[in-house]
């Protein structure tokens, strides 16, 4: 009986047992069941991620659609304004341009009645020569020493011959073929011309029925027809002038000292005080040399005291002028034997202190002075050193530079555009590194 309970006992712990290891089995397979049920809990979040990610892909991608449509829109109307732009560039260009012109006319107006003001302010005590309505004689020259004494001693000429109805009438050096015609043309009751020290443009120029006499020591570069032309480029005009007036038993007063005044003006002499202070007076106020023709013409010398004392004044404005334009000018090349200098704008007397600079330098110097149409080169060269000269006039003639040169000095005028190239050759020239041929 026992062995028969034992026995079922036993077999009741082999079936435990055998449940055990099968819910053993169970239990591993519900551990597994939950790691994978966490995957993919884990999964499913990355899928929802990734589904916010394509939603959010989707919203950018309308965002963008409707950026792209607002963008071809703003690109078509850029597209009609740059069409309506090109139309109407070139107006636009041109209006742009004749403002720019029309200012910097203005400028250069501004800069020329500040000259004229100076002129004015120093002057204004002094009696002003007035020319008579219809000249029987008139007398146009350059307003500098050389061209203000050559003035004189025609104007004594021509009051040895009797004459009193004479026109003194200074002029700039460089002025237009146009302006010529129509300042001979406001002198037609004159029955004799004289133009002294002064410069024609290219081109032609007629006067018919004119007895006009023309004496400088520059070679007119205008073909002339009506004219009597005289020129020296070894003398001074003063001394040309003389000359040729001693051929009609011209005597004079003081002719010599003229003369001499004349030649220093020019740079052949050495210049004396009486001479540079007239020469700064000349070159600040143009106008007062009226009043030195007539003095030097009736007394052979400046007798006025109120005239003096005037040119004493410019003399002593010229010595704060020249620290002025000095401080203000700049220094663009400089070499063992040469320098160039840049004036500012507002500028005075650059002749003079390119002569006061080449004698305190001891070099040769080249001024530059710019407007807003040309750039004037000023050529100061040491004595002796013609040879330098004669490269630069060749340099000149072969480029067709609008130019003139006379013992040792020189000037050209060129378009602002071309400034720059005609420094750089001016340069190259100087040392010897341009060969001279022609740019044509």
């Amino acid at each position: 009986m026992l062995r028969k309970i034992f026995g079922k006992y036993l077999e009741e712990i082999e079936e435990l047992r055998k449940r055990s290891s099968e819910l053993e089995n169970e239990n591993i397979k519900l551990r597994e069941y939950q790691v994978l049920a966490q995957q993919l809990e884990e999964r499913l979040k990355e899928l929802e991620g990734i589904t916010q990610e394509i939603e959010n892909e989707r919203e950018r991608t309308n965002y963008y659609k409707t950026r792209s449509e607002q963008l071809d829109a703003r690109i078509k109307n850029l597209r009609k304004v740059i069409r309506n732009l090109r139309i109407n560039q070139k107006q636009k260009i041109e209006s742009l341009r004749k403002e720019i012109k029309e200012l910097e006319e203005m400028l250069e107006e501004a800069i020329l009645d500040g000259r004229g003001l100076v002129g004015y302010l120093l002057t204004h005590n002094i009696k002003r020569m007035e020319n008579p309505e219809n000249p029987e004689f008139s007398i146009i020259y350059h307003y500098d020493v050389d061209g203000t004494t050559s003035a004189s001693l025609v104007y004594q000429y021509l009051r040895e011959k009797g004459e009193d109805n004479i026109a003194i009438i200074p002029r700039y050096l460089n002025t237009s073929l146009k302006d010529w015609e129509e300042l001979l043309e406001t002198l037609s009751n004159s029955k004799q011309i004289f133009v002294l020290d002064l410069s024609f443009s290219p081109g032609y120029l007629e006067i018919p029925s004119r007895n006009v006499t023309f004496i400088s020591d520059k070679k007119p570069r205008a073909k002339t027809k009506g004219f009597e032309i005289i020129y020296d480029e070894n003398s001074c005009t003063a001394e040309t002038t003389y000359r040729f007036l001693k051929k009609d038993k011209f005597k004079g007063k003081n002719a010599k000292r003229i003369v001499e005044m004349g030649k220093m003006g020019d740079g052949i002499l050495r210049p004396d005080e009486e001479v540079k202070r007239l020469g700064i007076s000349l070159q600040i106020n143009p106008k007062i040399s009226r009043n030195v023709v007539y003095e030097l013409g009736e007394n052979g010398a400046i007798m006025d005291e109120t005239l003096w004392r005037t040119i004493d004044e410019c003399a002593s404005l010229f010595s704060h002028i020249r620290n002025y334009i000095m401080k203000k000018s700049r220094i663009v090349y400089e070499d063992p034997s040469y320098i160039f200098v840049e004036f500012p704008s507002i500028s005075f007397c650059e002749n003079y202190i390119l002569s006061n600079l080449r004698e305190m330098k001891r070099k040769n110097v080249v001024g530059i002075v710019k407007d807003h149409r040309t750039t004037h080169f000023l050529i100061k060269i040491k004595r002796g050193e013609t040879e330098t000269i004669e490269k630069i006039r060749e340099y000149c003639e072969l480029n067709n530079l609008d130019c003139y040169f006379h013992h040792y000095a020189g000037h050209i005028y060129v378009p602002r555009k071309y400034s720059e190239k005609v420094l750089e050759d001016l340069k190259n020239v100087i040392k010897g590194d341009l060969l001279l041929v022609s740019s044509s």
